[in-house]
């Protein structure tokens, strides 16, 4: 069933008012910025690429292309049983990206996965360096198999950037921390 402009919204809003129910922000990350155009793993990416600061609402991203975010932060010890969380947005609602932990994939940011449970790593209580891997995405046609007179693009008109940083924040769980599960891994909510 597709939801009319208008019940998206709301349902956006909703979403939204729930969030701020669900996580407490504690503290905003600053983190910086890398394209390329390959694929890379994080280990490729920290030798290979030029990070430079980015704040949030900046563009970034051309058609193609990959963005590679690093942070190095200490991440806080749980407060009073609640758990720790990384949250926020690299791109647009349907932008995905996947998140390492000094180069080891813990989690993927898209728009049903607003959050990642660090609790587990958090009663460490060291530095890390926070890496995240996302597609800038590409245009898809505006019309089907069409005739087009000749000089009639089927593609929009390219953007600056196609996608908007929304910054990362480290925060506290509204619940109390997870325990461990029958295979020893922790609980994790999304």
């Amino acid at each position: 069933m597709s939801l009319s402009l208008d019940w998206q919204r709301r349902i956006d809003a909703w979403l939204g008012a729930l969030a701020g129910r669900l996580v407490e922000r504690v503290r905003e990350l600053k983190f910086e910025y890398a394209p390329t155009a390959e694929q890379l793993s994080p280990r490729e990416a920290m030798r290979r690429l030029s990070f430079r600061p980015i704040a949030p609402g900046a563009g970034w991203g051309k058609q193609w292309q990959y963005g590679w975010f690093r942070c190095r932060t200490r991440i806080p010890r749980p407060a009073a049983g609640r758990g720790v969380v990384l949250g926020g947005q690299v791109g647009d609602a349907a932008n995905e990206s996947i998140v390492f932990l000094d180069g080891r994939a813990v989690g993927g940011l898209d728009r049903q996965h607003h959050y990642i449970d660090l609790t587990r790593l958090a009663r460490r209580a060291r530095p890390v360096e926070i890496m995240i891997e996302s597609y800038a995405g590409h245009y898809r046609p505006t019309v089907g198999c069409q005739f087009l007179p000749p000089g009639v693009s089927h593609m929009p008109e390219p953007r600056r950037w196609m996608q908007t940083f929304g910054g990362l924040w480290l925060g506290w769980w509204h619940e109390p921390a997870p325990v461990a599960g029958p295979s020893g891994t922790s609980s994790s909510w999304t």
